[in-house]
């Protein structure tokens, strides 16, 4: 069980940080200083408004193993679960530091939490000892 929120914690918005990198990239990166500090600000942000829908995640992905449902549909629903979760995460984000311009895109930047809750519970079932959980 700790397996599981460690891996939806930590591993959650690593992905997140990941998918938005490259399906945002606008071109090849010239990393210099003024982006590479941008591409870390963003991490830490992703890493700190992650923990709380990750938690949560994880703990709705228990409660899947526990009423037995198969891996497949664990990564699913989880991946359906994940798009609320990275909504509401981004739009209390967006309010806390007064960026209220920026609330409309919520929707789009939403669809970058579902790759991570896929890929976490996927991964979580993957590494229970000797069975599909």
């Amino acid at each position: 069980m700790l397996k599981r929120f460690a891996t939806f914690m930590l591993l959650g918005p690593l992905l997140a940080w990941l998918s938005t990198s490259i399906l945002l990239l606008p071109g090849p990166i010239h990393p210099d200083g003024a982006e590479m500090a941008f591409y870390v600000v963003v991490l830490l942000f992703i890493a700190v408004f992650g923990l709380i829908p990750g938690a949560v995640l994880a703990g709705v992905d228990q409660v899947m193993v526990k009423l037995g449902w198969p891996r497949v549909w664990r990564a699913a629903a989880c991946a359906v679960l994940a798009y609320p979760l990275a909504a509401l995460a981004i739009w209390a984000a967006l309010r806390s530091i007064g960026l209220h311009s920026y609330t409309n895109e919520v929707p789009v930047n939403a669809l970058f939490g579902v790759i991570p809750g896929a890929v976490c519970s996927w991964l979580a079932g993957r590494w229970e000892k000797g069975k599909d959980a």
